[in-house]
C-alpha cells in the first residue's frame, strides 16, 4: 500500500476510529486501527466492539492499493505532528512508513485480515435510512444535559430518540430532572431508540462534522449513522441500551396539573442571580430557596459555613403568584437554564412539593424540589 495525503486529512480522518477505541481493552487488535486504500478512497476504521467508527477519505492520491493495521494511539500521534502538506504512507512487509518532507516515521503493523468486522456484513439496505437534519439534530441532544452519567443505569444513561407528527424528539432524565427537546424536521422518520453515553459524544461529532444531513437507521440491537463531510464520509455503528426508559411524557403530563402558575421570567438574569446564590450554598446539596412576591422571584441560600446571599429578579409576567417556597438545586437550575436559548422562558410551579418546569419554545424541563 502506498498512497498520499495531506497531513489535515489524515488527522482529521483519523478523530472518529479513535473515539471509538478503548485503551483499556484486554484485546491488543482492538487498540489498532485499520486502514484499506482502494478505488481512490482511503478507509480509516476503529471498534471496540460495541463501537465501530469508520471514516472514508476521498482526496487521496493511491499510488498502490492495500491495507494494515497499525497501533491507534501512535499513528494518531504521529499524524498530528507532522508539517502540514504532503503525507506520503507507505506499508512494506510488516511496517508502515509515514513521511513528509524530512520528518519520517516507521511503525509496525499486523495483518488486516486480524481486525475485527463487527456489524461489516449487517449494513442496512438504502432504504432503511432516515435523513435528519444537522440542526435538528443539534438542537434535540442539548437534552443531555440531564441524563444520568451513570452507565449501571442504562436506562437514564441516555438520550431517547424518536419522531413524531414531522417532530425529531429527544428525551433524557437522570431521575432528578428531566427534558424533552423537539425540532422540526418532517422529513424524519425512525423509530424509537434509546442512545447511550457511550455513543452520545460520537454522534455529536459526526453532527458538528456532517456537510449536509445526517443519516440514522436502528434494528437488530444496533443503530447507525452516517454524514457526508468536505473530505469524504464518517460512518458510526454502536450498539444500543434496552429500552425501558421511564415514561418522561406521563410525569410531564401530571407535573402540568401539578404546577398551574406561570411565570414568564428573563432566562440570563435568573440564570446570574442563581449563580450568586450557589456560592453560599451548601457543598453537599448546593440548594437555594426560590419564592414568588408579587413581581419578583426572590432566591436565597444559606450555609452554616458559607453565609448567606439573597437576590432577586424582576419577573415579565405571572399568574397566581404565590409566596410558598420552592426548595431545589441551584446546579440544576443553573444548567437547566443554560440548555434554554430565547431571552425569555416560561417557569410553572405549584406548591412546594410539585416538580417546577421551565419551558420555551421547543423546549420543555422539570426539576424535582428538594425537600427539608
Amino acid at each position: 500500500m502506498e498512497l498520499v495525503i495531506e497531513q489535515e486529512a489524515l488527522a482529521d480522518a483519523l478523530m472518529l476510529p479513535m473515539r471509538c477505541i478503548s485503551k483499556k481493552s484486554p484485546l491488543p487488535i482492538c487498540t489498532k486501527v485499520s486502514l484499506r486504500a482502494a478505488g481512490g478512497v482511503l478507509t480509516v476504521v476503529g471498534t471496540d466492539l460495541v463501537r465501530r467508527g469508520e471514516s472514508a477519505v476521498k482526496d487521496v492520491e493511491i499510488l498502490s492499493p492495500g491495507e494494515c493495521c497499525v497501533e491507534a494511539s501512535t499513528f494518531a500521534a504521529v499524524a498530528r505532528k507532522m508539517p502540514k502538506g504532503p503525507v506520503t504512507l507507505r506499508v512494506e512487509k510488516y511496517a508502515l512508513t509515514i513521511k513528509a518532507g524530512r520528518t519520517k516515521s516507521t511503525l509496525p503493523t499486523v495483518p488486516f485480515e486480524d481486525f475485527p468486522r463487527v456489524n461489516e456484513l449487517e449494513r442496512p439496505s438504502e432504504g432503511a435510512w432516515s435523513s435528519v437534519a444537522v440542526e435538528a439534530l443539534r438542537d434535540v441532544l442539548a437534552a443531555r444535559y440531564c441524563m444520568s452519567t451513570d452507565e449501571a443505569r442504562a436506562h437514564m444513561a441516555g438520550i431517547h430518540l424518536s419522531t413524531s407528527a414531522g417532530m425529531v424528539i429527544a428525551q433524557a432524565s437522570d431521575g432528578h430532572r428531566g427534558a424533552r427537546f423537539e425540532s422540526d424536521d418532517p422529513d424524519a422518520k425512525f423509530g424509537a431508540f434509546l442512545l447511550p453515553l457511550l455513543a452520545l459524544h460520537d454522534v455529536l461529532a459526526i453532527v458538528e462534522a456532517a456537510a449536509g444531513r445526517v443519516e440514522v437507521s436502528c434494528g437488530s440491537g444496533v443503530a447507525w449513522w452516517r454524514a457526508s463531510t468536505s473530505a469524504g464520509a464518517l460512518t458510526l455503528v454502536h450498539q444500543l441500551a434496552e429500552n425501558h426508559f421511564p415514561p418522561l411524557d406521563a410525569i410531564i403530563a401530571q407535573a402540568t396539573r401539578n404546577a398551574p402558575r406561570a411565570t414568564k421570567i428573563d432566562r440570563e438574569a435568573t440564570a446570574s442571580a442563581v449563580g450568586r446564590c450557589k456560592i453560599t450554598t451548601m457543598e453537599k446539596s448546593e440548594g437555594i430557596v426560590l419564592t414568588l412576591e408579587g413581581d419578583e422571584l426572590r432566591l436565597r441560600s444559606d450555609s452554616p459555613d458559607r453565609g448567606t446571599t439573597q437576590d432577586a429578579v424582576q419577573v415579565i409576567g405571572t399568574t397566581e403568584p404565590t409566596t410558598e417556597p420552592i426548595g431545589m438545586s441551584a446546579t440544576y437550575l443553573r444548567e437547566t437554564l443554560d440548555a434554554h436559548v430565547t431571552d425569555e422562558v416560561d417557569l410553572n410551579t405549584g406548591d412546594g412539593l410539585a416538580p417546577v418546569m421551565v419551558r420555551s419554545p421547543g423546549r420543555l424541563s422539570l426539576i424535582m424540589p428538594q425537600r427539608g
